[in-house]
């Protein structure tokens, strides 16, 4: 089954396949790993670069110049071509060389290739982009047991939100349920937590809107609740009295 992500603009619909990698390797190795892009509408030219990047605590990524963190994938990786034209249709394979030394001493290095469409025009200088996409690159060395833990819930504005905190040496993926009940213990609001990724020693906040919400417009009291699957041995659960002025 092909799972395709995809960034629709005004004139073309640019495809990358995977939407990520995310695999335990071992130090010393050299491995290729690939990806397909595809475009739509009208030919283009393709060009990849290779950036690091960071997710705040507010879940805004954050990116860098290739190389700039010390836990950066990019200096052992090659991407093989780097620019290339493509026709309308058309799908290409682009081919991602990992080279790995066997000095590396981190649990999990990443990075984030960056696939830019041009429109491809004779004669015509390519001054804008069409379309673009990141795949992280998650190179882990080790695979320990994920530790989190559920650090506070607390209301911020319009928002209900839960903070987080990976204590692993590995990013984590956080996935479950919150649910937000009124003073007759009645469910008003549900909501599904997929794949929040958390980087290493990391922490990020999940929020719930008020604004706007029917059910929460009223005054009064509200219970907060969460059910939280980090990977770890147990789900992490939570729950808070919020109260609405």
């Amino acid at each position: 089954m092909i799972n395709f992500i995809f960034l629709i603009f005004s004139q073309s619909t640019l495809f990358v396949e995977p939407p990520r990698i995310e695999k335990v390797y071992l130090k010393g190795r050299k491995y290729v790993e690939t990806i397909q892009i595809e475009i739509q509408n009208f030919p283009a030219h393709i060009e990849i670069y290779v950036e690091d990047f960071t997710i705040d605590e507010e879940g805004k990524v954050k990116f860098e110049k290739e190389g700039t963190f010390n836990f950066s994938l990019s200096p052992f990786i090659k991407i093989v071509p780097r620019s290339f034209d493509i026709e309308k249709g058309e799908r290409k394979e682009v081919r991602i060389l990992i080279n790995l030394p066997d000095t590396i001493n981190s649990y999990e290095k990443w990075c984030m290739i960056i696939v830019r469409a041009y429109p491809k025009i004779e004669k015509t200088p390519r001054v804008f982009v069409v379309g673009e996409i990141g795949v992280p690159v998650y190179g882990m060395f080790e695979n320990p047991l994920p530790v989190a833990n559920l650090i506070n819930i607390d209301k911020e504005k319009d928002k209900i939100y839960f903070l987080l905190e990976n204590l692993s040496p590995v990013h984590i993926r956080v996935n479950g349920k919150a649910f937000i009940l009124n003073e007759e213990n009645e469910k008003i609001l549900e909501e599904d937590i997929s794949n929040l990724v958390i980087l290493p020693l990391k922490k990020r906040k999940f929020y719930f809107e008020i604004k706007g919400n029917p059910h929460l417009i009223k005054k009064g009291k509200y219970k907060f609740l969460c059910q939280i699957n980090y990977g770890g041995e147990e789900d992490l659960v939570g729950e808070k009295e919020i109260e609405l002025p």
